[in-house]
Parts: C-alpha cells; sequence; structure tokens
C-alpha cells in the first residue's frame, strides 16, 4: 500500500481521474447508489472470520480505508476504485495469483458502482491491464471468473456513440468472453455469458453491436461442425451444446440483425444431424423459437416462408415428448411470424399448423398436452381475425374458396369437432379449453361455420345430465364453460333454433329439461348478457308463445291423466318464465312491452309459481332502464326514457295487482314491496296521489278495525280476569 503513494505518473492521472470522475456523474453503472460499507457488507461483517481469505480481504479494505482518510478523499466507490485497480496495475507481473485475484475480486464487487464517467476516462488504460491479465492468466479460475465480470462492466461503459467493437482492445476483450462462453468449465461459461447480458442489456446500440459479433460466431462454429466428420463431431458435443445454451441466454436482450442466416444454419443443422443428442434438439428448438418471436426482427418474408417449410420436416425428430414441446412453440411461433407478413397470403400455412395441432391430442402426456393448449389458444387469438370473415366468400360447388380465412376457420372446426369425441382420453378436459377459445374468438359466426361442433357440444352435455346416461361420463367444468362460452356468443334465439324444444304432444323431449335453466344461471347473468342479442321482440313473440304452448300440453297431460308427464311439462313451463329476468337489459323494451303486458299482470295474479320470476324481471327491467337514464350517452339515455314510459303506461294495472296481493299474500321471498316501489317511481304524479289516496282509506279502515278488535279484547281480557278472581275466592272456601 506504500506502493500506492509512489505511483508512476500514469497511475497518479489514473487515481486523481478515478477519484474526481464522481463528480462528472452521479449515477453507478446499476443506477443505484450505494455505500462502501453496503458494498463490501458481507466482507466487513466476516472481518472476525477464521477464514484465511476474509482475513485477508478485510486487511485490503483496512489499508484502503487508512489512505481515503489520510488523503481527505470522500469514501466512494470511485475512489476505492481507483486505489485497488492502481495496486493491480502496478504489481500484475510481481503478485502471486492469490494476490491478483483478490485484488480482481475486489474490484469484481466494486465495478458495478462505480461511475460510468469514472470507468471511460481512463478505458484505454484499464483495458490494457486486463488484456495482460488474460495472456499471462488464462488458465487460472480465481482470476478469471471475477476478470470476466469486470470485463464485461468496462465494455458496458465505453462510449457507444461510435461502433465501439471496431476498436482493437474492445474486439479483443469481447471475443475473450465470447471464447469462454463455450470454455469446458460450467463456473466460467456462466460468468461469461452473465458477462455478455450485462453488455447488451445496457441500451440498443450495445445490444446490435453484440449481435453482429455473436451470430457470426456461432454460424461458424455450426458449419464447422457440420464439416467435421461423425466420430469427431462427437467430440464437439459439448461445444456445440454450450453454444446453443449460450444462445437461449442471449438472445432475449440482443437485436437479430443476422437472424436469417442464424435461423437457416441451426435448421440446417438440425435435420442434417449435426445436433444429433435430445439436449442438442431441445436447445436448438428454443433458439429458434425465439428468433421467430421477436418482433424487431428484420428478416424477410422469403427467408421466413422458406425456413417455415423447413419446420415440418422437424417434425421427424420427435423422439420423446420433451423434444415435441419445444416443437410445439416453434410451429405456433413460426406460424405467427409467418402470418405477420400477409394474413391473406398465409392461411394455407395457418389451417395446417392449427389442425397439426389439434390432431397432436392424440399424445395423452399431461405436459404436451398443456403446451399444445396454450399454443393453440395463442394461434386463435393471434391469427384469426373475424373482421375479415366474409360470408359470400364461397365457389361453385357453394363451399368456402381454398386458402381462405372462411375455410380456414371451417377446416379446424372439423378436426376441432373429431378431436371433442375422444371423451374418454386423459386430456380431454385441456381440448375443451381450446373449444371454449374458439367459441369466444368466432362470436356469432358459430352458427354459420361451427354449428355442428356446438351441437356436439351440446348433445355432450345433454349425455353427461341425461338420467339414462350408461357410460357414467363425468360433467367436466370445462364443458359447460364451453357450451356457456358459445351462448353467451350467440345468444338465446339460436341456442333454442339449434337445441329446439318439442311441442307436439308425444313428441317432447323430457331430457332436454336440462338446456333452459343452463341458459339461464350460465349465461343469463348482468355481466355476460348481450342486450343485442337478448332482444324483448324474442320474449314477447317467441318465449312467451312457447310457454303458453307447454301450458295447453300440460292441460292436455292432466286430463288423460298422465302426471309424470304433466309434472315434467309444469317444470319446463316454469322454465320458460325464469328466463324473464334475463331479458331486463333489452334495448327495444318500448315496441315490445305492451304485447306481453297483459300476460304478465295474469301471470303475476292468477300463478303463483310464475311471480318470483315475472316480478324480479320487472324491477330489473325498471331499475335498468332508470340506470341508463343518468348515462351520458344521448341515444341510450333517450333510448331508456322510451321504454320507461311504456311500461309506466300499465302501472295503472300493476299497481292494483301488487297492492291487493300485499294485502293478501303473506311470503316474504315475494318481492312485492320492491314491485311497488318500482312502478310509483315511475309512474305519474297523478296516479300516485290516486293511490296515496287510497292507501290512506285502507290504513285509516285497518286501524279503526284493529281498534274495535283491541277493544274487544280487553273486555274479553277483563271477564275472564273477573271470572278468575271468583273462581279463586271459592278455592279458598273450600280449602
Amino acid at each position: 500500500n506504500n506502493n500506492n503513494n509512489n505511483n508512476n505518473n500514469n497511475n497518479n492521472n489514473l487515481n486523481l481521474n478515478l477519484i474526481n470522475s464522481n463528480n462528472l456523474i452521479n449515477t453507478n453503472n446499476n443506477n443505484q447508489t450505494k455505500t462502501i460499507e453496503q458494498i463490501f457488507e458481507k466482507i466487513y461483517k466476516n472481518s472476525n472470520s477464521k477464514d484465511e481469505r476474509f482475513k485477508r480481504l478485510n486487511a485490503v479494505l483496512t489499508a484502503i480505508d487508512q489512505i481515503i482518510i489520510e488523503k481527505k478523499t470522500t469514501p466512494t466507490p470511485n475512489a476505492y476504485f481507483a486505489l485497488l485497480f492502481t495496486s493491480l496495475a502496478d504489481n500484475w507481473k510481481k503478485t502471486t495469483e492469490n494476490e491478483a485475484s483478490m485484488l480482481l475480486y475486489l474490484i469484481a464487487i466494486l465495478i458495478p458502482n462505480v461511475t460510468i464517467a469514472g470507468l471511460r476516462t481512463k478505458f484505454s488504460t484499464i483495458a490494457t491491464v486486463f488484456c495482460n491479465l488474460i495472456d499471462t492468466n488464462c488458465e487460472s479460475l480465481t482470476i478469471l471468473q471475477p476478470l470476466i465480470k469486470c470485463i464485461g462492466y468496462l465494455i458496458r461503459a465505453q462510449d457507444h456513440s461510435n461502433p465501439w467493437l471496431s476498436q482493437g482492445q474492445t474486439l479483443k476483450l469481447f471475443n475473450f468472453i465470447l471464447t469462454i462462453t463455450i470454455d469446458s468449465r460450467q463456473k466460467l461459461r456462466k460468468s461469461a455469458i452473465k458477462a455478455i447480458r450485462i453488455i447488451a442489456e445496457f441500451n440498443s446500440f450495445s445490444a446490435k453491436e453484440c449481435a453482429e459479433v455473436i451470430f457470426p460466431f456461432c454460424e461458424k462454429l455450426f458449419n464447422n461442425s457440420n464439416e467435421t466428420d461423425l466420430p469427431n463431431r462427437k467430440k464437439e458435443n459439448l461445444l456445440i451444446q454450450s453454444t446453443l445454451l449460450m444462445l437461449t441466454s442471449v438472445l432475449p436482450v440482443l437485436h437479430r440483425v443476422t437472424i436469417a442466416s442464424l435461423s437457416q444454419t441451426i435448421i440446417e443443422n438440425l435435420l442434417n444431424g449435426v445436433f444429433f443428442t435430445q439436449q442438442m434438439v431441445i436447445t436448438g428448438f428454443e433458439c429458434l423459437t425465439m428468433l421467430f418471436n421477436d418482433p424487431k426482427s428484420n428478416i424477410s418474408f422469403e427467408t421466413t416462408a422458406k425456413l417455415y417449410e423447413k419446420i415440418y420436416e422437424l417434425q421427424s425428430l420427435e423422439s420423446s415428448s420433451i423434444v415435441f414441446l419445444q416443437f410445439i412453440q416453434l410451429l405456433t411461433s413460426a406460424t405467427i411470424k409467418l402470418i405477420s407478413f400477409n394474413p391473406n397470403l398465409n392461411l394455407e400455412n395457418l389451417s395446417i399448423a392449427l389442425t397439426t395441432l389439434v390432431d397432436s391430442y392424440y399424445n395423452e402426456d399431461i405436459q404436451v398436452s398443456k403446451c399444445l393448449t396454450e399454443n393453440i389458444k395463442k394461434l386463435i387469438n393471434s391469427t384469426i381475425d373475424i373482421s375479415k370473415i366474409n360470408i359470400d366468400n364461397v365457389n361453385e360447388q357453394n363451399e368456402w374458396n381454398t386458402a381462405s380465412i372462411e375455410e380456414t376457420i371451417a377446416n379446424f372446426a372439423e378436426h376441432l369437432q373429431n378431436a371433442t369425441l375422444q371423451s374418454y382420453k386423459s386430456n380431454w378436459s385441456q381440448l375443451l379449453i381450446v373449444l371454449t377459445v374458439f367459441f369466444q374468438k368466432l362470436g356469432p359466426y358459430i352458427t354459420t361455420f361451427a354449428s355442428e361442433l356446438f351441437k356436439q357440444t351440446g348433445s355432450l352435455l345433454e349425455t353427461m345430465n341425461s338420467n339414462t346416461n350408461n357410460n357414467k361420463i363425468p360433467i367436466t367444468p370445462q364443458l359447460e364453460q364451453a357450451f356457456e362460452a358459445a351462448i353467451i356468443a350467440i345468444g338465446p334465439k339460436e341456442t333454442l333454433e339449434l337445441f329446439p324444444i318439442y311441442f307436439e304432444d308425444d313428441a317432447i323431449r323430457l331430457p332436454r329439461v336440462w338446456i333452459l335453466p343452463f341458459i339461464k344461471h350460465h349465461t343469463g347473468t348482468k355481466d355476460k348478457i348481450n342486450p343485442n342479442l337478448w332482444s324483448f321482440e324474442y320474449f314477447a313473440n317467441t318465449i312467451v308463445f312457447w310457454a303458453d304452448q307447454i301450458k295447453e300440453l300440460q292441460q292436455k297431460a292432466i286430463s288423460k291423466g298422465h302426471e309424470t308427464r304433466s309434472r315434467h311439462l309444469r317444470a319446463i313451463y316454469v322454465q320458460i318464465w325464469d328466463l324473464f329476468t334475463c331479458f331486463s337489459q333489452a334495448s327495444d323494451v318500448a315496441q315490445h312491452f305492451p304485447i306481453v303486458a297483459r300476460r304478465l299482470g295474469i301471470a303475476i295474479s292468477d300463478e303463483p309459481p310464475l311471480r318470483i320470476s315475472v316480478l324480479n324481471g320487472l324491477i330489473q327491467l325498471i331499475e335498468h332502464n332508470k340506470t341508463n337514464l343518468q348515462s351520458q350517452n344521448e341515444s341510450i339515455a333517450n333510448l331508456a326514457k322510451q321504454n320507461i314510459n311504456s311500461i309506466a303506461q300499465y302501472s295503472k294495472n300493476f299497481l292494483p295487482i301488487l297492492f291487493n296481493l300485499y294485502s293478501t299474500v303473506r311470503e316474504e321471498q315475494i318481492p312485492l314491496p320492491t314491485s311497488i316501489i318500482a312502478f310509483v317511481s315511475i309512474s305519474s304524479k297523478e296516479l300516485v296521489n290516486t293511490f296515496f289516496s287510497s292507501v290512506v282509506a285502507k290504513l285509516i279502515e285497518a286501524t279503526k278495525i284493529i281498534t274495535t278488535e283491541a277493544k274487544s279484547n280487553n273486555n274479553n281480557n277483563n271477564n275472564n280476569n273477573n271470572n278468575d278472581h271468583e273462581m279463586g275466592n271459592n278455592n279458598n272456601n273450600n280449602n
């Protein structure tokens, strides 16, 4: 340490510049400010350790602390780095390996916190010392490991306004790190990969420069391996695998400036057997997937198409489930990349990819099934654009034109339909997740492209709900979710047309009782209803008509003494009316409420089983439109006003029914008070006053009756008390 006070002029300048550079820039390499105590916390904590290594490290830090105090220098990371590096620079030739490794260890801990300006100031001097250390200690693990980290941070701090890799020292240092990434020593390989990421992550300039060296390096290595005969090629197993692993680590932070040629090289090596171990194949697939996933890559459409053709050849390398997992991800990313160029020109490739993945569910490995599901979902959501659908896009044979979005969807639906029949397979639930996503994506086009698939899904659910289910197939939540997604997309009208309720006297299918509750409970909630699909016109003209038909059939069944049939029909009748609450958000109430107003009144007054459903439906209908009256959207507010006016016209009919029921019915679950409040809130003042007078008169009358009854009860009680008193006296006399 005494030598540190007698450095040559060059190193004195270095010392001074590094100490003073703290005033130039106050941000560290990692944009964090740490004190010396925080940086060397682990070493200070072990100052009393019996470990000889910690004793020596503490001795060095104590000496530097003393110098900092003597020089009256602020104890910054820059100041400590200057003293440590000066000592290393002056003595690297004559110090022992242990001493050099100890200094490098401290510098490696410190360098992430040294300011960028501080490292740039004497970049050339620092680089020279590092190059000398490389030349003289190329086999020492204790020196190379901290040295690699130091080089990473040093190159990262280089001025990136000019191509820094064109400079001799910088290129030498970077190539050294790159060579270490394929070293046989695992610890060094990890340190080198980490150093490259440190450099590349700094900014786009450094990432681009790293890529311009790394990619040609990898291509050259792969090509040389390709030319090597098989016996010698096997000796390069570790070399190739190390290169592939390095690529998977650094690709996420690099700019893919040579993605096309690198992708071509990797694919050719896979097909030619250069990557001959399973791990090589897996890592090769992983690299390709990363390359295709990069949205900023400069790969051309022609190159992508050429590579895409070869990807299917790689399917022959499917020697295990773990290899197939990587192939699935590669095919998905490559397809999305290809479609991104021109969706209309590459629909045939999309169709093949989708069907290939769906048909691969024959593999019942759970990890493969989950991977298939995630990647098919990604393909569906990324590549199918229903806004481009043209339902008139048919040929002379009344079939979808080839290589069209319509044919792609129809073809996928057909393959999906075949796959969903295999309900006995363990991965069936995974396939149903894909079915749900497909229905959600298609939306109203389900009836155009996938009506058979939808009917098959419903039939499976019907079979599972049936009491005659001999196969005992369990109902899975995924199957219900798929059918629910379809109903939400197409609405009740299309659903009940594809799953009709037959009203002929002897043809009604009793097991189909399940579908109406399913529609209500799974798709009739407020957050799932599409008002455009749940139109009030459909309720007024179709749903109510069906209910009346069912009622007639029930009466016929009663007259014939068919009690079981009568109960089933009664259940269906109530279920149909239960759907009324689902139409509370309909926008066309004003035009069609008059059609059913009288029928709703009859249901409330004369049919007790329907009261709860009808009253809840009316309450929700009124409250929904009252809420919309406050909408900032003028058209929505105006529509709500029309709907309320239409309902309010019938307040004079509904309120008497509700008041009469309120005075006679004592069932707490029937929402009569809430119903009265809802209608009063939308009625005219005149009507409200009329009913208020009537209510007051009834209250007065009721009060008189109660008062009379109370007086009568009091008289009776007094007479009873007198009788009791007389009986008591008689008893006393007897005693």
